[in-house]
């Protein structure tokens, strides 16, 4: 396949950024580039037939969400802001068309998931290592070079106060843990990385919906090697959501695990659950007063997307513009989408999710107990057990247009398309129903999310 290493290597540039710590790199198209050769080897290989020309259902919703985002920002911007809005959202529309429509077989989807897996455990590590690192003094230096600010000069301390101590007049300092790759923490001591994963309870989000993959290599087929995978999967991942501190990333984990291993019920599976989870639910997360702090001023962004949206029903504020009303971003995935893309907008998001759920669901109910259906049937559990740490992370982080969120988002289109080559009669329709359904579900869910926020006072 021409498509994959082109896909590859432009989702490692998303999420490692390491382009950005060459100064040679910097200064060529690197991501357009890149753009450019996964789409070209897509395009090669539906010339030589390696890719059928058949779309994945989330394509019928996809295409109008990003057609209404476009509307969206015309209403509230004008050509310019489409303009901008067009590359913007290209993207992360790009990598879902890509992956969603170039993994029609299952040794294709197998090869993606241990991409991602090995790419995500690889950013784990990074973070493992911060972790263990000293306390420094981390200069902020002034230039405008993305992602690339910091630098450690190598002093130890406790404070930040410590570096500003025979500082030179005008630099700013902080007090953190220096990391491989540049990365440092955040927050006195939250392990995170950079770029698109800055964000500690993004790194945590993405390390729990990464899980599945290793736990349906395994039980596809049970072997030493792929159980010591497993086991160095939970190694890392376990402790690095520890040291995010992220609430989100510790709810994400559990649920993550308990969705792939309860399948069935047993006190086997309950067990093993239990075991996985408590250290998470005891260790992970963040108390006392920085916490409630950062909880209440959730919540305020939460009361100032449902008055943007109150403001503008129909099409909303226009994307990316809620942090141009408010400080801080949504911390809601509903909230945002609704904010800024409107009602229409947030149906359409959330139908794309619901139909990669669909999916997933309908194929573990028709291949459950199939013995000729095994490998279907394990990579639609993985996939369901990674959407449904995306739903807890959805309702805590602002993840709409987060390029990794789309790559899982397409990889159910992608299972689909792989399953109809081995069973043409496996379709998914969105009608009619599924739409009232979507519909009905987020009048009900910003209703619901309302009377909460009158409850709290707010």
């Amino acid at each position: 396949m021409f498509t994959l290493p082109g896909l590859i290597a432009l989702l490692v540039a998303h999420c490692t950024k390491v382009h950005e710590m060459s100064t040679l790199l910097r200064a060529l198209p690197v991501m357009p580039t890149l753009y450019l050769l996964a789409t070209g080897g897509f395009l090669l290989d539906l010339r030589l037939g390696v890719l059928h020309a058949e779309a994945c259902p989330q394509v019928r919703l996809v295409l109008p969400l990003w057609l209404w985002t476009l509307v969206s920002a015309g209403m509230n911007g004008g050509f310019g802001m489409v303009t901008r809005e067009i590359n913007l959202t290209l993207s992360y529309m790009l990598i879902f068309l890509l992956v969603a429509h170039s993994l029609q077989s299952f040794r294709a989807l197998r090869i993606m998931a241990m991409f991602l897996l090995t790419l995500t455990l690889f950013l784990g590590i990074v973070a493992f290592i911060q972790a263990f690192s000293p306390f420094q003094c981390i200069l902020l230096a002034a230039n405008d070079i993305p992602d690339f600010r910091t630098r450690s000069d190598g002093r130890a301390c406790e404070t930040p106060a410590d570096c500003r101590v025979n500082a030179e007049p005008g630099e700013e300092y902080i007090c953190e843990r220096p990391g491989p790759l540049g990365t440092t923490t955040i927050g006195e001591g939250r392990v995170r990385y950079r770029g698109i994963l800055e964000d500690p309870n993004e790194l945590a989000l993405a390390l729990a919906i990464v899980l599945p993959f290793a736990m349906a290599a395994l039980s596809q087929r049970r072997s030493l090697v792929r159980l010591l995978i497993v086991a160095f999967a939970f190694a890392i991942v376990l402790p690095v959501v520890i040291w995010t501190q992220s609430r989100t990333g510790q709810i994400a984990f559990v649920v993550v695990v308990a969705a792939f291993l309860l399948n069935k019920i047993s006190w086997k599976g309950l067990l093993m659950v239990a075991v996985l989870a408590a250290p998470a639910l005891m260790l992970g997360g963040r108390s006392g007063e920085s916490a409630d702090e950062s909880s209440l001023e959730r919540l305020e962004a939460w009361v100032t997307g449902i008055n943007m949206l109150k403001s503008s029903p129909l099409w909303g504020i226009g994307k990316g513009q809620f942090s141009e009303y408010y400080y801080i971003t949504a911390h809601n995935t509903f909230v945002l989408e609704a904010a800024e893309l409107g009602l229409i907008g947030m149906i359409l998001w959330v139908s794309v999710l619901y139909t990669a759920f669909k999916i997933v669901i309908l194929a573990i109910r028709r291949y459950r107990d199939r013995a000729d259906a095994r490998v279907p049937y394990i990579w639609a559990r993985a996939l369901r057990a990674s959407l449904c740490g995306i739903v807890v992370g959805t309702n805590f982080l602002s993840l709409g247009y987060h390029p990794l969120i789309w790559t899982y988002f397409a990889l159910p289109g992608a299972f689909y398309l792989a399953t109809r080559r081995h069973d043409p009669e496996f379709r998914i329709v969105f009608g009619m129903r599924d739409l009232l359904s979507v519909s009905g579900f987020s009048i009900v869910w910003l209703i619901g999310v309302k009377i909460y926020l009158m409850s709290k006072g707010l």
